[in-house]
């Protein structure tokens, strides 16, 4: 993206806002369709069309929802490692007997 200008917007209070120049590649890696073949699924945009970046792909969601799930399945491992070890050690006991 290059800011060729400033201005503001009037969406309830004055916001800084830019004039920018934005490739299509860049509006893919915000929604998140930066992949080959999602590309084209992007629509090409249009003189006074309106896209709201803020309305990109959530990666923080996606990263905060990942290590929640990673948190509970080391929690849950945690509470069965004791057993799943001692059930090991009796197997390896048994094989060794016979």
């Amino acid at each position: 993206m290059e800011v060729i200008g400033l201005t503001e917007t009037k969406q309830g209070y004055a916001r800084k806002a830019y004039i920018a120049i934005v490739t299509h590649d860049e509006l893919c890696a915000v929604m998140n369709k930066a992949t080959y073949g999602d590309r084209d699924r992007l629509p090409d945009l249009k003189t006074g069309d309106t896209f709201n970046l803020a309305q990109g792909y959530n990666f923080r969601a996606e990263i905060t929802e990942a290590t929640r799930k990673m948190t509970e399945a080391y929690e849950k491992f945690a509470k069965v490692a004791p057993i799943a070890a001692e059930f090991a050690g009796i197997v390896a006991a048994k094989a060794d007997a016979t």
